[in-house]
């Protein structure tokens, strides 16, 4: 596809399968039918993308939604249950890749005419709308996400919420066909933590450090990490030596010194991990267990060499 196309920048998963069924009509062959294309063709598309991305092309997801989380779609269990599945992934991928300068949007265009629509049905949803029309397929919306929200935003993912809309409703989104509910922002600048609300599927904000920086600082907790357990090794086959050689006071102070580069490093890193996740991560774990244990064998070491 690649080398048809050339570097992908963007993915747009609109696939969707719908079937009537309800609870006395729901089987097993409906719903995986349902799951296969509607969750697990948008999910192995959607990783595979962010697998592949360089950092080269602008790295954009945008997954097409229903609107199952504002309520309920009786007659159509297997439909909202996984095109409702799609918001929950789509917050948790946002969270995952924001750090790549990838966004992930999920966008709820509500009743679009592709074409399906009888004309009565279009003039019985078109009522419920304050424009008084239903969607088009002109995808103007995901448009405005491939071309506006840039990397390093401090918004990665939200819902627009689509609504039937009255006359005491929300206005309408000049980027789409129907009624819309978004977070005011404006893509490219940085959103206070305090603007936050249930409208935003996942603020992700961008890594604390810039490579060179992140790259520097694992190099000095690997170089702290080795130096560390040549000392304890040496400890452990020659503690008389060491004592002989230096002094107790001395071994401590170099105890101390070598903990306390793998304490500050751990910290650095761990405030870099935690701010680049919004889940507790291999690396949140590992580096916190590192500074744990860095301070509580390097702390009272330190103490003993300075006040000795």
């Amino acid at each position: 596809m690649t080398e048809l196309l050339g570097p992908l920048s963007i993915l747009v998963n609109n696939a969707a399968h719908s079937t009537r069924d309800g609870y006395k009509a729901l089987d097993t062959a409906t719903l995986d039918a349902h799951y296969a294309i509607n969750l697990r063709a948008t999910a192995l598309l959607s990783v595979v993308f962010a697998q592949r991305f360089d950092g080269e092309t602008s790295g954009r997801i945008v997954n097409l939604t229903s609107g199952q989380s504002l309520g309920p779609m009786p007659g159509e269990l297997a439909y909202a249950a996984t095109k409702g599945a799609i918001e929950a992934f789509t917050r948790t991928l946002a969270a995952e890749v924001g750090h790549k300068g990838m966004t992930v949007n999920a966008v709820n265009p509500g009743p679009t005419d592709t074409g399906w629509m009888t004309e009565q049905l279009r003039q019985e949803l078109s009522a419920k709308f304050s424009t008084r029309r239903v969607a088009s397929p002109r995808a103007r919306l995901v448009a405005f996400l491939r071309a506006s929200t840039r990397p390093g935003s401090r918004v990665r993912s939200f819902t627009p919420r689509a609504a039937f809309c009255t006359p005491n409703g929300p206005p309408s989104n000049p980027m789409a066909d129907v009624c819309f509910t978004v977070p005011a922002m404006n893509p490219g600048k940085k959103l206070r933590r305090a603007k936050r609300d249930d409208e935003l599927h996942a603020y992700v904000r961008g890594p604390l450090y810039p490579r060179p920086v992140l790259y520097t600082l694992l190099a000095l907790f690997g170089v702290s990490a080795m130096l560390s357990m040549d000392w304890f090794g040496l400890l452990l086959l020659n503690s008389d030596g060491v004592v002989r050689q230096m002094g107790i006071i001395s071994a401590l102070r170099v105890t101390a010194a070598l903990m306390g580069g793998v304490a500050l490093t751990s910290a650095l890193l761990i405030a870099h991990y935690k701010r680049l996740y919004t889940y507790t991560s291999e690396e949140n774990v590992f580096f916190t267990l590192a500074f744990l244990l860095s301070f509580l064998l390097g702390g009272p070491c330190a103490l003993a060499g300075i006040f000795a």
